[in-house]
């Protein structure tokens, strides 16, 4: 253990007699390597607190050499750089975190990375093997993937023409304003949207697939247009949305899956739908002012559909099956 005026460098041994030194350091450069889950234990739990306190700016560790497993760097407060280590790293609730550099070797657990509300900035070294930094999202090598967005970029984005994949969680929580999908994109993964701030969003012409709740909680989107090529809204897509008031739904829609509008409070008026056949459980549950919904080709209406709905103008097709419960 090492300290002087800028920076702290720790090498393995625990020296608390120093502590009032390490906390004015700005550094932290961390030079060791661990063979045991009870030193990784202890050392993790050891650069957590000093991160927590005192004046520590930068958290270094690509000179940090763990064996195998993750390693988790959490509610490190104060740190706002992060250098990873070798290996695979995870990073989440470090709330003053602007930047994460990404050296050879380093591997970034993308879905259990969030929570770091000031992020704004990747960085990935020359000749990374598994990344690269597009229009300031982390990439996958071929371009072809956006893994992730920084969470406190505010701006209208639009993705680069070789995305073909949007990761899971790839935008959680994130100020993004709006966002032009392209056509080449092929797939957006669950949950990549969680708890975003966007309020627009634009799809292009081509067939994107989504998964489930990616635009769960999107709590200020307010402008959608469902693309004609969709058959199905997936399960979640658009629950929690409270500021959708209109939906209009393509003819190429059969199927509504479950919670896929739950609790979208300001929504009122459904229309099209013309080939709608099946509306799943709970699909617009908590729609408290949702009061007209045309459904002249409707097939089956499961149970708690439209529970907690103020329909007041329905129009459905004779001899549609409705299950107990579906509007009550």
């Amino acid at each position: 253990m090492d300290v002087n005026n800028n920076a702290w460098y720790f090498t393995g041994e625990i020296d608390y007699k120093k502590i009032p030194l390490i906390q004015k350091c700005k550094n932290i450069i961390v030079k060791c390597s661990v063979t045991t889950n009870f030193e990784v234990d202890n050392i993790i739990s050891y650069l957590h607190n000093i991160c927590s306190s005192g004046e520590m700016k930068t958290l270094d560790l690509r000179e940090f050499y763990l064996p195998s497993g993750i390693y988790s760097i959490e509610y490190c407060s104060n740190i706002e750089k992060i250098i990873l280590p070798q290996g695979e790293s995870r990073i989440s609730y470090c709330k003053n975190l602007k930047e994460i550099v990404l050296p050879q070797n380093s591997l970034l657990n993308i879905t259990e990375t969030n929570h770091n509300i000031s992020l704004t900035k990747f960085v990935v070294e020359y000749g990374h093997k598994y990344y690269c930094v597009k229009n300031d999202a982390l990439y996958s090598k071929d371009g072809r993937t956006l893994l992730l967005f920084p969470t406190n970029k505010i701006c209208n984005y639009k993705l680069e023409e070789s995305t073909e994949f949007i990761h899971e969680n790839a935008f959680e929580g994130s100020l993004l304003k709006s966002i032009s999908l392209n056509r080449n994109l092929k797939n957006i993964g669950k949950h990549a949207f969680k708890n975003s701030r966007i309020e627009k969003l634009y799809f292009n012409q081509s067939e994107c697939e989504l998964d489930e709740f990616v635009f769960e909680g999107c709590s200020r989107l307010h402008d959608i247009m469902i693309p004609a090529y969709w058959k199905t809204i997936k399960k979640g897509t658009f629950s929690k949305c409270y500021n959708i008031k209109y939906i209009n739904l393509p003819k190429s829609l059969t199927t509504i899956e479950k919670e896929a509008f739950l609790n979208c409070s300001k929504l009122k008026v459904v229309t099209g739908g013309m080939g709608l056949l099946y509306i799943k459980e709970r699909a617009f549950c908590g729609c408290i002012n949702l009061s007209d919904i045309c459904l002249k080709s409707i097939q089956e209406i499961e149970s708690c559909a439209f529970k907690q709905c103020s329909i007041h103008n329905l129009i459905i097709r004779k001899g549609a099956k409705i299950d107990w419960g579906a509007f009550g």
